[in-house]
């Protein structure tokens, strides 16, 4: 019987086909996981309709509920970094993905204030505790 060793890594290195992509293990931020050159699944096209949206000046409501580890943290990220002004000046991550070859959204990316909330830290019992965790 072998011993099972657990070891948190923050990345792996692709053994299948010689040195590979880092591929990411634990919540890294897409923007990390771009900057290292750690293998990314694109899913910019999820980009599309909100951009589209924010174009049109819509105020339409974007849901997207995954069951747990299926990405939606990765996701926000990646939401994140495309439209937050905070990012504006830094270089582009975006290049090579799908939305990259969108260049009439190029003029949305980093120009808008972005909120994030964290409601995965919160555990509330009732409204005002909810409130009180963010």
């Amino acid at each position: 019987m072998h011993a099972r060793l657990t070891v948190k890594y923050r990345y792996m290195e692709s053994t299948c086909m010689g040195k590979g992509p880092r591929i990411p293990v634990e919540n890294v931020s897409f923007d990390t996981i771009r900057r290292k050159g750690m293998l990314y699944v694109d899913k910019t096209s999820m980009l599309v309709p909100l951009c589209s949206d924010v174009e049109a000046d819509a105020s339409a409501v974007h849901v997207y509920t995954r069951p747990t580890r299926f990405g939606k943290t990765l996701n926000m990220s990646m939401i994140d970094r495309f439209f937050n002004v905070a990012y504006a000046g830094e270089p582009d991550v975006f290049e090579g993905l799908c939305i990259s070859e969108r260049r009439e959204f190029d003029r949305l990316k980093n120009r808008y204030p972005v909120i994030r909330l964290n409601l995965g830290t919160a555990k509330p019992n009732d409204s005002s505790s909810l409130c009180d965790s963010l």
